[in-house]
């Protein structure tokens, strides 16, 4: 059956992850921490039986391509309830805060709830910053190696994300490769990252540590343990470097590899630079004492979805709109950053122009093209529907949140801060206090907006599961 060949893929790829738990428990060793080393290798040991027990329960059976989206949404769930446990159980907290702390790492959001300060062990720090920087590159690495395993059902719903460019560079038989190349690519931007932030003053720890955020474009900044970081110029451009590589799309740096010049001038990458442009010009016009690295900076974390600084307390309404707005577009196709993404947000600016030009012109036939590639009307009606869907389950997110007590502005940025995975348009203190409902909704919109709406959505339907369970 579908369904059980969907879950030995998932307790495979669960299997994997696991593995990434034995870092913070060798943390935890290094540091003397053994009571947090205990928890980490309770839950390794542990979660190794169950996994590796369900995948041979469940192994002999042909994976379906109908199953790629319930292997892909498993998946993430799983990890999440793998990720909760250390919270739970090192701190004093309630079991919808500790989901809500996992689902806010791993979906790079960056909005903490347990409130960092000195008190917290080194272990436990580092475990945040890993589950930031491994959800960073997850959501693209697992999806394009689904690819290859139900190239038919996932690779419908992920053309605009990555069909295109991997039919282009003729990758149909060759997915899985281009997964390695760009966690490759991902490891490398990080040791990077790590090596500039020691150049501009911090330590190796906290080079590191303040790195996995970067990257990923998470936004769990070491800011509250270290009162001083970005206060000087030097780890302000670092940052901004690093975001913009997270923000850009890993296929990218699969163009440079390939030599493929001509694909460094893509649309996405255009809007990039006009984005950064257009908002620093912006905010230095209407503050003019700041300087041009801090500017750059705020700008680049809300385009990036990074979301380092609280814009909402800082900058005067007009600008806070502008980063609004440029934290629900997004980053590239491919990258790290949340959001809707450009290459969405170019086909709907495409659309309403071809949509106000035929209203003219009737009689004229008018095409989509990004990147000299035309597309179709069944392409450009998918992306529509998307934005659609985004919008709808943001506004469904208000009304429930809403309804159960929070005011409307702030169940508003709430939701788009959660959506976007942006988590910086409302002050964070703003998340504390809310009751074990609001929490798990907030934590689904975090999950919806992050691992794509369609891929869970469709699970609703039930064709779906009528198609599933007979295959």
């Amino acid at each position: 059956m579908s369904l059980k060949s969907a879950a030995h893929e998932v307790f495979k790829i669960l299997t994997y992850y696991l593995y990434t738990l034995l870092l913070p428990m060798f943390v935890a060793l290094l540091f003397q921490e053994y009571q947090v080393a205990m928890v980490f290798s309770l839950v390794f040991v542990l979660g190794m039986v169950v996994c590796r027990g369900f995948s041979w329960l469940f192994s002999g059976y042909t994976c379906s391509k109908q199953a790629a989206f319930l292997v892909l949404l498993g998946s993430w769930i799983g990890v999440v309830l793998l990720s909760l446990i250390p919270w739970y159980a090192i701190f004093p907290i309630a079991i919808d805060v500790a989901i809500f702390e996992s689902v806010s790492a791993l979906t790079t959001t960056g909005v903490d709830l347990i409130g960092l300060d000195q008190s917290w062990p080194a272990s436990m720090l580092f475990f945040r910053q890993q589950l930031t920087w491994v959800g960073g590159v997850g959501v693209v690495v697992l999806a394009v190696s689904l690819l290859s395993l139900y190239d038919q059902s996932i690779y419908s719903h992920y053309l605009t994300d990555y069909g295109l460019d991997l039919r282009q560079l003729g990758f149909a038989q060759r997915v899985s490769k281009l997964a390695q190349r760009m966690l490759l690519v991902y490891f490398i931007l990080t040791a990077l990252c790590v090596l500039s932030f020691v150049v501009a003053g911090l330590g190796w720890w906290h080079a590191l540590l303040e790195s996995f955020a970067i990257v990923s474009t998470g936004g769990f900044s070491l800011k509250p343990v270290i009162p001083t970081l970005y206060e000087s110029s030097g780890q302000q451009w670092v940052a901004i470097v690093f975001m913009l590589a997270g923000s850009t799309g890993l296929l990218l740096y699969e163009f440079l590899i390939r030599r493929m010049w001509h694909r460094l001038a893509r649309t996405e990458v255009q809007y990039l630079f006009y984005m950064l442009m257009v908002g620093v010009v912006y905010i230095s016009v209407l503050q003019p004492s700041q300087s041009m690295g801090s500017v750059m900076f705020m700008v680049v974390s809300s385009m990036s979805t990074t979301g380092l600084v609280p814009v909402s307390n800082i900058l005067p309404d007009g600008a806070f709109v502008l980063m609004l707005i440029y934290g629900i577009i997004g980053g590239s196709v491919g990258s790290t950053a949340g959001g809707l993404k450009l290459y969405r947000f170019h086909v709907v600016l495409q659309g309403i122009y071809l949509l106000l030009n035929t209203a003219r012109e009737p009689d004229q036939v008018a095409t989509v093209f990004v990147d000299g590639r035309a597309y179709g009307v069944k392409h450009i009606n998918q992306i529509f529907s998307y934005v659609g869907l985004f919008f709808a389950t943001a506004l469904a997110g208000i009304i429930l949140l809403s309804l159960s007590g929070a005011g409307l502005a702030e169940s508003g940025l709430m939701v788009l801060s959660m959506i976007t995975n942006v988590g910086a348009f409302i002050p964070q203190n703003s998340f504390f206090g809310l009751s074990v409902f609001q929490n798990l909704v907030l934590a689904l919109i975090m999950l919806l907006g992050r691992v794509e709406l369609v891929a869970v959505c469709v699970l609703f339907l039930p064709q779906y599961w009528k198609r599933i369970t007979r295959g």
